[in-house]
């Protein structure tokens, strides 16, 4: 009876470390992601309206990857488990680290072509109707690689058009 259970587990294993294998494959190469980035945002839950500075570490973890932010006085406290989709962008949940913290959301970026730095949102959770918690994330190896980021988000930038204005394509 129980060797009927033995294949599929073994199957399921090598299966769950043939992704795992994957995952982290992918973090490598020219667009390497691995090693310290600084972080430029303006996070979900501080609307200020300034950025805020810090180093985070991109690093290989059982699932896949794992950003981790620099346990440092002053500065925001979180983990954030992204998957790499079609070598161009990071997309995943994140929590804070804080004890006792209960903030969480999930992280959106899109890694440059020539993988120096990376421009995206942080989505956090949503305590009412019609209230949107987002953020801007800009990360990068270096402050000129962060002003890259910054550079290349801002562009992108684009007036809201009332849903009155629609066009049908073809």
């Amino acid at each position: 009876m129980i060797e009927l259970f033995i294949a599929p587990l073994i199957g399921a294993i090598m299966a769950l470390v043939l992704t795992i294998a994957l995952e982290l494959w992918k973090g490598r190469g020219r667009r390497r992601l691995y090693g310290e980035w600084v972080l430029a945002v303006q996070p979900v839950y501080y609307k200020t309206g300034k950025w805020h500075l810090q180093k985070v570490q991109f690093k290989p973890a059982i699932l896949g990857l794992e950003v981790q932010t620099a346990d440092a006085p002053k500065t925001l406290q979180w983990c954030w488990h992204p998957r790499l989709e079609t070598k161009t962008y990071l997309a995943g949940r994140w929590k804070s680290t804080r004890p006792g913290s209960i903030s969480d959301g999930f992280m959106s970026v899109q890694i440059s072509s020539n993988g120096k730095y990376m421009f995206g949102h942080d989505y956090g959770s949503v305590a009412s109707d019609k209230e949107s918690n987002f953020g801007v994330l800009l990360l990068g190896r270096t402050q000129s690689d962060l002003e890259s980021a910054w550079e290349t988000i801002s562009k992108g930038a684009r007036e809201m058009l009332p849903l009155t204005e629609t066009v049908e394509f073809d």
